[in-house]
């Protein structure tokens, strides 16, 4: 039992475990030859990180600067789409914002089949029309601020609710105090109403990133951008379209571009390798969440990691996997896993510590049984259905080429669901609360599907790896957000 608590809470020995998996996994498929190249080319970058890293800290921002009253002219830009009536709670709420006199508002909507537009105009919103096929994240937006007259332009999303009265002033105060600092982005709050695995996914972008306070972020040049870390470098691109608040000239140059998804990732990852300085607000920011499925989480990690070393500019990771690996293993190997971990849920016990529960229990590591999940249909509809779609889109025969004794997706699912454990460990978790539980374990489970997916596809991509990557699939995936 100690050499368990030991397991769990030393990060270093964790982290020796997975570093003997990936080893051991290398020697199994790749042979010694590969482990032996592997590791030369880790030890040369690593030393090429420590000699040449230009990571700069981060400038704090002082209290007075964001409290400060200005007289600025700003423009606040919504997209919408049936919104329904809680858009009037975001409009009043931006109206009410202390410090300015007249605050323009301008709505893009896209086909609402609603009253979005109507509510919008009698709160004396300017309404834009454009048709449902027209949306773009990045173009949309971009005409949203060609319309807007004022200095400064926030980009917010129809659902987001300023958290106080002092919203706005904040982050333009901080774009008025330093002409360097060309963009500020705020904190997301989550709802009321907001799921277990929302809170966990809200708290953990913010502790990855390291965001925990009002801060100024900045490289010199791109040459020092682009020696950071693909963690270094979203740190310092963070830019979140939930709320963004630019100075309208400077966004004109840069303006977003025309991407399916995270186009204020792309945008922010321009403006900061070009040596402009970026600020997040930790203190003040919006009211934003979604109880997603885990559909959504899927689709959302997939995208994540297959723009994410397109936008940021670095070399995609390169999975190790088994020689000869098809598209057919992969599913094989998602609809196994998924089977085992909606089974071990079922089998849940809550009735100790939710630490020692999970300590205990099979889903903490799942041992996959071959066969299991052939023809079962499991806990979730959606992704049931998400799958047996996917099985279609690639073809698939129902069986594995490559019957190896370990699963590609396990060891990354049980890192990822030590985080989610160590989170929830600190809510009172029983049997009345036990379904959202539930349904978070397996949002984790979709999303680290999609990451892993992500990985895989990007780098048989590069690799032309026909076998696994086929446009439709990439197509499929990638659809929806």
């Amino acid at each position: 039992m100690n050499f368990l608590r030991l397991i769990y809470t030393d990060n270093s020995v964790e982290r020796m475990i997975s570093l003997c998996r990936i080893i051991i996994r290398i020697i199994r498929y790749e042979g010694m030859r590969s482990l032996y190249e592997r590791t030369k080319s880790f030890i040369y970058h690593i030393n090429r990180e420590m000699t040449k890293s230009f990571k700069r800290e981060p400038i704090p921002i002082r209290k007075s600067i964001i409290e400060r009253g200005n007289n600025r002219r700003v423009s606040v830009i919504i997209p919408t789409k049936n919104a329904g009536l809680e858009f009037e709670k975001t409009i009043v709420n931006i109206q009410k914002q202390r410090g300015y006199l007249d605050i323009e508002i301008i709505v893009i909507d896209s086909g609402s089949q609603d009253d979005t537009p109507k509510l919008a105009e009698k709160y004396s919103s300017k309404v834009y029309r454009i048709l449902p096929e027209q949306f773009n994240h990045g173009l949309t937006r971009n005409l949203g601020a060609e319309k807007a007259s004022g200095e400064y332009i926030v980009f917010i999303v129809q659902d987001a609710i300023p958290l106080n009265n002092d919203w706005l002033k904040s982050m333009v105060n901080v774009l008025d105090h330093d002409p360097n600092i060309e963009a500020v982005t705020c904190k997301q709050f989550v709802r009321e109403d907001a799921d277990l695995f929302a809170r966990f996914m809200n708290h953990y972008q913010y502790v990855s990133l390291e965001l925990r306070s009002d801060e100024v972020r900045y490289v010199g040049n791109s040459s020092e951008y682009c020696v950071l870390s693909p963690g270094d470098k979203r740190r310092i691109s963070q830019l979140d379209n939930v709320c963004t608040c630019f100075r309208k000239e400077f966004f004109q140059r840069y303006q977003f571009k025309e991407v399916k998804y995270a186009e204020d990732l792309e945008i922010g990852a321009r403006i900061a390798m070009d040596g402009h300085k970026l600020a997040f607000l930790n203190s003040n920011g919006v009211i934003h969440s979604h109880n997603r499925s885990s559909v959504h989480f899927l689709k959302r990690g997939y995208m994540d990691q297959r723009l994410a070393p397109k936008f940021l500019v670095y070399d995609p990771p390169d999975p190790i996997l088994p020689k000869g690996l098809t598209i057919q293993d992969i599913l094989f190997n998602m609809n196994e896993l998924y089977f085992q971990v909606g089974k071990n849920i079922r089998e849940m016990n809550l009735s100790r510590n939710i630490r020692n529960s999970f300590f205990y229990s099979p889903l903490f590591m799942p041992k996959v049984k071959r066969g299991d999940s052939d023809g079962k249909r499991y806990v979730d509809e959606e992704m049931d259905n998400f799958l047996e779609e996917f099985q279609h889109t690639a073809g698939w025969n129902g069986r594995c080429i490559l019957r190896k004794d370990s699963n590609i997706f396990m060891d990354g699912y049980v890192l990822s669901l030590k985080r989610f454990i160590r989170y929830v460990s600190h809510y009172p978790i029983g049997e009345k609360n036990r379904a959202e539980l539930e349904r978070g374990l397996l949002k984790l489970l979709g999303y680290w599907f999609g990451n892993y997916l992500g990985e895989i596809m990007t780098a048989a991509e590069i690799k032309r790896n026909e076998l696994i990557y086929r446009e439709n699939i990439d197509r499929f995936l990638s659809a929806g957000l």
